[in-house]
């Protein structure tokens, strides 16, 4: 029974992340000449931690609302630097809150512009498998996002994977089921 109910649970995860990937055009973040400067959770301040992106506020939108996490998840791609050509990113999940926390596969790909994030075209629609990650307070895990796959060749550049998760004690997720956003940026060269 209790798996049969993780399995509804991460099915209604899943539809709620597709329901919201791509709805909304990505909000404009100022980008950092310093390419180990990371934007941290409050605008316009950054990190010394090389591409190590927190939690930011987000807007509302019709399908879903989107904040801040109350404490740090974070977001660390396994190289801060990859060649063009890479066809996959590995970042590590942190769950730095003291609340148990669900991830997936969803993303959105974030190209650094001179005017800030905006998201990538993808070569095709964005349809993901749809697993509910747990990962429990003081916890990491790695996940492997399949950039190729969706975006193609990168050209040279500075991107972002924009990723969201929900609290566990959020359950059930629908569609007013606050969505918080984390980055993890890298750059291609």
């Amino acid at each position: 029974m209790k798996k049969i109910l993780s399995m509804l649970i991460a099915a209604l995860l899943c539809l709620a992340l597709i329901s919201g990937c791509g709805a909304t055009p990505a909000e404009a973040q100022p980008t950092s000449s310093d390419p180990t400067a990371s934007t941290a959770s409050e605008p316009n301040t950054t990190t010394t931690e090389p591409n190590t992106i927190t939690s930011k506020p987000t807007t509302t939108t019709a399908a879903r609302t989107k904040t801040s996490a109350p404490d740090p998840v974070i977001l660390t791609p396994e190289q801060s630097i990859y060649p063009v050509g890479t066809k996959e990113i590995t970042v590590t999940w942190f769950n730095g809150s003291e609340e148990d926390l669900i991830f997936g596969y969803p993303f959105i790909l974030q190209a650094g512009r001179s005017s800030g994030w905006v998201d990538a075209e993808p070569v095709e629609q964005l349809m993901f498998l749809l697993p509910g990650f747990l990962l429990k307070p003081g916890e990491s895990k790695d996940n492997t996002y399949d950039i190729s796959h969706y975006y193609g060749p990168l050209e040279a550049g500075r991107y972002r994977i924009a990723a969201s998760y929900f609290y566990d004690k959020d359950r059930p997720i629908n569609k007013n089921t606050p969505q918080h956003e984390v980055y993890a940026e890298f750059e291609i060269t």
